[in-house]
C-alpha cells in the first residue's frame, strides 16, 4: 500500500516536473547537434598543429641532411687525386700504370705518362744514374 502511494504521488507529480525535464532534453539535443562541428573544429585544429609540426621537423631533417652532405663533398674533395692537378701539380705514371713515387723507381730512357690538369703527356725519362 505504501508503495500504491508513493507511486501515486510520483503520477501526481509528473506534469509540474514536465517542463523542467523538456528543457533539460532540448538542451541536451543542442549539445548533441553542436557536437559533431565542434569534434571536427577540434580535429582539424590537431592535424594543422600536427601538420605544422610534421613540415618543421622535415624541414629541420632536410637541413641537417644538406649539411652532412656538404661535409661529405668537402671530405670527397679532399680526397681528390685530381685536386692537386688543378693547382699545377702532376702524376707520373710508368707505361704499366704505376705512379712513380720516387727518382729510384724510373731509369734513363723510360716511357712515362705525367697527368696534369687539363690531360696526359708523354716523356720520356733523360739523364744519368737515377
Amino acid at each position: 500500500e505504501t508503495r500504491l502511494y508513493a507511486l501515486t504521488a510520483a503520477l501526481e507529480a509528473a506534469p509540474a516536473s514536465l517542463p523542467a525535464r523538456q528543457k533539460a532534453l532540448e538542451e541536451c539535443s543542442r549539445r548533441l547537434a553542436l557536437a559533431p562541428p565542434r569534434t571536427v573544429e577540434r580535429k582539424s585544429q590537431t592535424l594543422s598543429i600536427a601538420g605544422r609540426d610534421l613540415t618543421r621537423a622535415a624541414e629541420h631533417t632536410l637541413s641537417h641532411t644538406e649539411h652532412a652532405l656538404e661535409r661529405i663533398l668537402l671530405r670527397l674533395e679532399a680526397l681528390d687525386p685530381h685536386a692537386p692537378l688543378a693547382r699545377g701539380y702532376a702524376l707520373a705514371r710508368k707505361e704499366d700504370g704505376s705512379f712513380v713515387r720516387l727518382k729510384k723507381d724510373v731509369a734513363p730512357g723510360e716511357a712515362l705518362r705525367l697527368t696534369v690538369g687539363d690531360g696526359d703527356i708523354p716523356v720520356r725519362v733523360e739523364g744519368g744514374s737515377a
